[in-house]
């Protein structure tokens, strides 16, 4: 799994990869068996291996098969998680937010301070200040007389 570019190790790929490979550990050990591989001897890095070979063999058939296994190597070599500076701002971020927003029928209206609060506020602080001043009305047991 040789992710073009890449400067160190591809740990964005073997993330990646083991993700997959977790959602498909069936087939993965399923087709490891079928071929008398023992599974229980395997180390994480041929895991890993299996995983992309598997995809890779998925594509057998297409018309390029180089184009899709340097998509499939693209995809692998983008970081796994997101940039916390730019987080959210990439095209497609911006395009996901834009289709929940319309798909729960926009953002929602902001309050407007100067009118009355919901009913459900209003309950909610009136039980508050029932609290309180029952609190402040508890009589306190008075200290026994010295003897």
């Amino acid at each position: 799994m040789a992710v073009p570019g890449a400067a160190g190790p591809p740990y964005d790929a073997a993330l990646q990869l083991t993700a997959w490979a977790i959602a498909h550990a069936d087939y993965l050990e399923g087709r490891l068996l079928l071929a008398g591989v023992d599974t229980g001897r395997l180390a994480a890095h041929q895991w890993l291996a299996v995983a992309y070979t598997v995809l890779a063999d998925s594509i057998d058939g297409l018309v390029d098969r180089a184009k899709v296994l340097a998509n499939l190597d693209a995809q692998l070599s983008k970081p796994a998680l997101p940039d916390r500076a730019s987080w959210g701002t990439d095209p497609e971020a911006v395009r996901a937010q834009k289709a929940m927003l319309t798909l729960a029928g926009g953002p929602a209206p902001m309050r407007d301070p100067a009118k009355p609060r919901p009913a459900a506020w209003a309950a909610r602080q009136a039980a508050e200040q029932a609290a309180e001043q029952a609190a402040e009305q508890v009589v306190q047991p008075e200290a026994p007389p010295p003897a």
